[in-house]
């Protein structure tokens, strides 16, 4: 205000004084200069309000932009959370009007499920007065759900009560974004969790970051077991030479792909194909590298499979080209492949005499006779005092030891200088029931398993063949003929087709006699134009396997002839590969009179059945005649003491028939059900028991027993001379005797006890007779015959029983 009052008093005088009448002129003066300064005061205040309300106005106007209009809402909310005041986009967000806003809980704009979260930042807003946020679902009117971003900063009234400024924001499009996002990494994450293929990553030093499952399952880890461990950890030393030159390259960035050998948690190897990514940062800097792991184990064991095959295949075909071969050209040139197509490092084998107690003239491979260094080496091998190299001979079956460091009864130690031994793989052949050829390998840098057995199994089949033939042919002028040879003189029809449209190359002439095709025809043609097979489906099944890296053997299919008729046929097939070129060779062999002779074989035996089913009918009939005699001999005697012996011949010629019984109403004619031999034996012998004073009781047993027709014969025998002992012998007196007889396989044994409850425990014994009877010397007789046992025994329960025990036959 002093500064107005200066300003209109310069302004007043430089302003003319008009004359007055008021007082002298001097007052008038000075009143009237007063006034003008107040009138030019009044009049620039005047001024100064107008441009304080057109900067009013002005600041309105940009706060209704920035407040009204701005794009997230505001809000004043009461300490209990009533809204005092909201802008136009809070009101436009929650869907009312503004008037309608005030003096609203806001609550009752925020969804259900989230009030909690709400209350909880309220109450630190207004007990902290530190500003706060928070994001919630808030609810419009109409049900319209959406998210919110929520700043509230804690604030005063104008009467100085505590209200929150609140901010909010819209923020669906973003969360709809996140969790959009976060579906997307799911669906990824799940990708790599499922994939077929292993994923690894590594940082810069090489440590493991992150593995899917299918990685740590093909290494035989948990994902959490192989986080943090170094990549060099999963493989050997050899391995890990080349690993470490690989890493330099992915530092300099270099991606590539490659086929490495790691090493699993149990210590076996699987080989992989791997493709790795160098990840390199902005400036270049290596950050580390991201891997797919492929398991080629099928593949490897297909490619190994096929190498083997091949292998093995050569050799032969070069040694059937080379019938002069002396035996040991033959063998060693064998041995060698089978060192090879296993990937061994040492080899023999060894042949055995007629009694497979010397293994001599062994074979050894080159670097096996490298690295022994034993003195005066033997060219004789005991079996009997040999270690480990002589089990498969001793057991007649393989032997594989894959740890030859472990501790094992079987090793006997090698002689100074041996070769060392990790690995070892016996394989023996046998010929007849007996050990003619022995292969042994050791030292393969993987562990041996099936696959290896079987290759050197086929090697040694296929070997001793050769052998065999060469032998039979060794007279013959084998000098100037090779393959085509043994290809034309074969007994079997021999194919070499191509596998894509099965055009013959090669046939043999047991081909042109099999089928009616001369040479000329089927060279012109192909399996497929000609209709050989009956069945084109069999062909595809055979391309399918052999594509496979498989072998077919022995399939029996139909095939046909020039003349239209067909024949059955056991076919052998298998990949050949020569001059960088596939073929299939394939073997065909007529097997239609085999058939008809194996069908009149059935018929001839069919009729030999009824043959023996009449014979031992007859034998039954003639049996049960004499019984029959002997049981009226019996009746008619006067004699007491013979009557009894002719009972006891009529019961033991009963215990025959009831054999020959069985085997005429059984379907096989070579054995017998023992149960239900019992059950007739004991209703036969019960019968007989007129006075009842005796009970004989079958102790059933689950199952069948079978006794052989040479076996039950003599053991029905026994078992009836045993029941009427005890009839005879028991000590019942006035109580009824139970006798209990019953049959069990023990082991492999068949245990038959005969137990009388009454007989009393000082009766001597059966093993030890003094003047035994005819009854036990029969009894006797026939066990010994058996190769069994007998013995009585007492049991605590009470009683005696004889138990006797044999191996059968069956």
């Amino acid at each position: 205000m002093a500064a107005l009052r200066t300003l209109a008093e310069e302004k007043a005088g430089a302003m003319e004084v008009p004359p007055s009448v008021l007082g002298t002129p001097e007052e008038a003066a000075r009143v009237f200069h007063e006034l003008r300064v107040h009138q030019i005061e009044l009049e620039m205040q005047n001024e100064e309000l107008r441009r304080a309300q057109v900067e009013l106005e002005a600041t309105r106007a940009r706060y209704f932009d920035l407040y009204e209009l701005a794009p997230v809402g505001y809000c004043t909310l009461s300490e209990h959370g009533l809204i005092l005041e909201a802008n136009l986009t809070a009101s436009t967000l929650l869907g009312v009007s503004r008037s309608k806003l005030v003096m609203q809980p806001i609550t009752r704009f925020i969804f259900k499920a989230d009030q909690d979260i709400y209350y909880l930042h309220r109450k630190r807003l207004f007990e902290t007065a530190e500003a706060q946020e928070c994001e919630l679902r808030l609810v419009k009117p109409d049900g319209t759900l959406f998210f919110a971003h929520l700043t509230a900063t804690a604030a005063r009234a104008d009467d100085g009560a505590p209200v929150g400024r609140v901010v909010l924001s819209d923020i669906t499009e973003h969360k709809q974004a996140e969790l959009a996002l976060q579906r997307s990494e799911e669906r990824y994450r799940r990708i790599v969790e499922t994939a077929q293929e292993g994923i690894w990553l590594l940082d810069a030093e090489a440590n493991t970051i992150y593995v899917n499952r299918c990685l740590a399952e093909l290494l035989g880890y948990s994902a959490d077991e192989m986080i943090g461990v170094h990549l060099l950890h999963f493989m050997d030393e050899k391995a890990r030479e080349e690993a470490l030159s690989l890493l330099e390259r992915r530092r300099q960035g270099i991606s590539e792909q490659h086929e490495f050998k790691f090493r699993r948690k149990d210590g076996t190897s699987i080989w992989t194909k791997l493709s790795t990514n160098a990840i390199m940062s902005e400036n270049g800097s290596f950050l580390g590298a991201l891997g797919m792991v492929v398991d080629l184990s099928a593949q490897k064991q297909a490619e190994r499979c096929q190498n083997a095959a091949q292998i093995r295949l050569e050799t032969m075909l070069r040694l059937y080209e080379h019938p002069e071969s002396t035996q040991q050209e033959l063998f060693t040139a064998a041995l060698e492949a089978v060192v090879r197509g296993t990937r061994s490092e040492l080899g023999f084998i060894g042949f055995f005499d007629q009694a497979e107690t010397v293994m001599s003239a062994t074979l050894w491979t080159e670097r096996a006779m490298e690295h022994c260094e034993v003195d005066h080496r033997p060219v004789q091998f005991p079996v009997e005092s040999a270690g480990l190299w002589a089990e498969p001979v001793r057991q007649r079956k393989v032997v594989l030891v894959n740890d030859y460091e472990a501790p094992d009864p079987r090793k006997t130690g090698l002689p100074v200088g041996h070769a060392p031994m990790r690995r070892f793989l016996g394989v023996p052949l046998l010929k007849h029931d007996r050990t003619v050829l022995l292969c042994g390998l050791a030292n393969k840098e993987e562990e041996y398993d099936q696959e290896d057995v079987t290759q050197v199994a086929l090697f040694l089949e296929q070997l001793w063949s050769l052998f065999e033939r060469t032998q039979a042919k060794s007279r013959l002028r084998f000098s100037e003929e090779k393959f085509s040879k043994v290809f034309r003189t074969s007994p079997y029809a021999i194919i070499l087709s191509r596998p894509e449209d099965g055009a013959f190359v090669e046939v043999n002439d047991a081909f042109s006699t099999m089928t009616g095709y001369t040479r000329e025809e089927a060279l012109a043609s192909g399996s497929i134009a000609l209709g050989l097979w009956v069945d084109l489906e069999e062909r595809r099944k055979v391309i399918e396997h052999l594509g496979k890296g498989e072998v077919v053997h022995g399939w029996e299919t139909r095939f046909r002839r020039k003349d239209g008729t067909t024949f059955l046929a056991r076919f052998s097939s298998q990949l050949l590969h020569l001059d960088d070129e596939t073929y299939v060779f394939s073997s065909i062999d007529d097997i239609t009179e085999q058939r008809r002779s194996e069908t009149a074989l059935k018929v001839a035996l069919a009729e030999k059945e009824v043959l023996f089913k009449e014979v031992h009918h007859r034998v039954k009939n003639n049996l049960a005649i004499v019984s029959a005699m002997l049981s009226l001999q019996a009746r008619g005697e006067v004699d007491p003491q013979v009557a009894i012996r002719l009972r006891d011949a009529t019961n033991r010629v009963k215990s025959m028939s009831l054999v020959h019984e069985l085997l005429y109403s059984s379907e096989d004619l070579t054995r017998i059900d023992l149960v239900l031999y019992l059950r007739s034996l004991i209703k036969h012998l019960s019968t007989g028991l007129t006075d009842r004073k005796a009970l004989l009781q079958l102790e059933e047993t689950e199952g069948q027993l079978w006794l052989d027709l040479n076996e039950a014969v003599p053991c029905g025998l026994i078992l009836n001379e045993l029941i009427t002992n005890s009839l005879k012998h028991g000590n019942g007196k006035d109580r009824q005797s139970v006798i209990e007889v019953s049959a069990a396989m023990q082991e492999g044994e068949l245990v038959f006890r005969v137990h009388d409850q009454n007989r009393s425990r000082d009766q001597v014994t059966m093993t030890e007779p003094t003047e035994p009877g005819l009854g036990l010397r029969i009894i006797m007789n026939l066990v010994e015959q058996l190769g069994g046992t007998m013995e009585t025994v007492h049991p605590a329960t009470g009683g005696t029983s004889t138990v006797v025990r044999f191996k059968p036959r069956t």
